[in-house]
């Protein structure tokens, strides 16, 4: 890739120059105007910036902190270039986030192999960046992947049970009510053996998506384990965690889940648990009455509620 440098002076002559030592190595764009060379850089994303200190509306320092002070710009290496050779200029252009000052008369070997070398630091800049975003990527699916089932794509157990602990917890530091809903396919072996595996966990796949797509969005949704699931509401008491088990048996038992040419009925059972303010339980004990509940309904006849 070629690399370009972006030369700003209010000296049309002094550009002229610049471009002729540079265009061999380098595609060269340039400004008189501050502001012109700020629409430039935002736009263009030079890999450097050559920067005069004396410009009319704006100086060389002013516009240099504003390049640094802007995400689009800050990585963007900016060296001075300028007859204002005393030190206390080149520390004042240092402390508005020049990375170099060049005074002149200059060697243009010298101006050469300075631009070569920022230009590499800021390649080796943007590789590093490059790597820690693609590592925090790759963190973030990995912590995905974790708290997540990787079938049904809802929160796994793991997940669930942390979750539940937290909420139990602030249920009795803030006198919270708090509900478990536990739920399990009716007969699912049947589904397994009569069309196989394959289609057994697409219509898992559409089944929690249907119980997704009926619950609040604050409400929490995992797989528990096989075909059984759990969903934890908060600040809902189990008056109101019934009606929304009726709700969600209602939903599945009347919309057959069409899988590859099958359409496949299923009914469920739900078992429902709640804590009230002041309550004893813990996270465990919870999810354990609810999932005795839950075989209560099988053992009544299934596709059911149990409270």
């Amino acid at each position: 890739m070629r690399h370009s440098i972006l030369v700003v002076d209010d000296s049309g002559f002094n550009i002229n120059v610049l471009e002729k030592e540079l265009e061999e190595h380098y595609e060269v764009l340039s400004a008189t105007d501050p502001m012109e060379a700020l629409r430039i850089a935002f736009e263009k994303k030079p890999s450097l910036i050559l920067l005069d200190v004396m410009m009319p509306k704006m100086s060389g320092y002013e516009l240099c902190k504003v390049l640094k002070g802007s995400k689009k710009t800050a990585n963007i290496p900016v060296v001075f270039l300028t007859s204002k050779g005393e030190v206390e200029d080149k520390v004042t252009g240092l402390q508005m986030g020049g990375d170099d000052y060049i005074t002149k008369p200059y060697e243009v070997s010298e101006l050469l192999a300075r631009i070569r070398v920022h230009i590499r630091l800021k390649e080796t800049q943007d590789q590093l960046k490059q790597l820690l975003e693609e590592k925090n990527r790759l963190i973030e699916q990995l912590e995905n992947l974790s708290l997540h089932d990787g079938l049904t794509g809802v929160y796994n157990r793991r997940f669930l049970e942390e979750y539940l602990e937290r909420s139990v917890e602030e249920c009795k530091r803030y006198g919270l009510v708090l509900s478990v809903i536990m739920i399990d396919i009716d007969h699912f072996k049947d589904v397994n053996d009569t069309y196989g595996h394959q289609v057994g966990d697409a219509v898992l796949k559409k089944f929690a998506k249907r119980l997704g797509e009926n619950i609040r969005s604050t409400d929490m949704l995992a797989r528990y384990g096989g075909e059984e699931f759990t969903i934890v509401l908060r600040n809902t008491g189990v008056e109101g965690a019934v009606i929304l088990a009726e709700k969600l048996r209602t939903a599945v038992q009347d919309k057959p889940f069409e899988v590859d040419g099958h359409s496949i009925s299923l009914m469920i059972s739900l078992g429902v648990a709640g804590m009230k303010p002041g309550g004893y339980m813990d996270a465990a004990q919870l999810l354990r009455e609810a999932d005795i509940l839950l075989y209560r309904a099988k053992d009544a006849g299934r596709n059911r509620v149990e409270y």
